[in-house]
């Protein structure tokens, strides 16, 4: 949810907790994608979390009562095992010395407990051997680290 000012999130919260209320065909998935796709992003933000409709009404409620309670920060996600490709991370790790510095030291660490060198199988030729969970889980988490404290720096 979003609005120009902390009341008008606010009122958008119990404007849309009335809305889902009176309409039990309503999912929370769809409610949250058709926010997330149909709705301009203002200001002020607010997430509920919840998988039930119960929860989304809940966390609505609360929501148009008190407003946010904790002032944003930045949060990063990292992606899960699929994401992984032959050679990422290399283009950057030629250009950037930061990124270069941060997967080196990450695959350091990491080295020491993988059955090979985590960046000759991110670079390799064996896509086979990137998409099995002992390295393309590590090789995710040594790219993002480094592309994070790129951004950083």
């Amino acid at each position: 949810l979003s609005g120009a000012s902390p009341e008008a999130l606010r009122a958008q919260a119990a404007r849309l907790g009335s809305f889902v209320a009176g309409r039990s065909e309503l999912r929370p998935v769809d409610v949250a994608f058709s926010l997330a796709t149909t709705r301009g992003a203002l200001e002020h933000r607010a997430v509920v979390v919840g998988g039930e409709r119960d929860e989304l009404l809940v966390g609505l409620g609360e929501l148009s009562l008190v407003g946010p309670v904790v002032e944003g920060m930045s949060a990063f996600l990292f992606t899960g095992q699929g994401a992984q490709r032959l050679g990422m991370g290399r283009e950057l790790y030629e250009v950037f010395p930061v990124f270069r510095d941060v997967l080196d030291e990450v695959c350091g660490v990491l080295d020491g407990v993988l059955s090979c060198g985590l960046r000759e199988v991110m670079w390799g030729g064996d896509e086979g051997v990137l998409s099995r969970t002992e390295f393309a889980q590590p090789a995710l988490f040594a790219v993002e680290v480094g592309l994070f404290r790129l951004l950083e720096s």
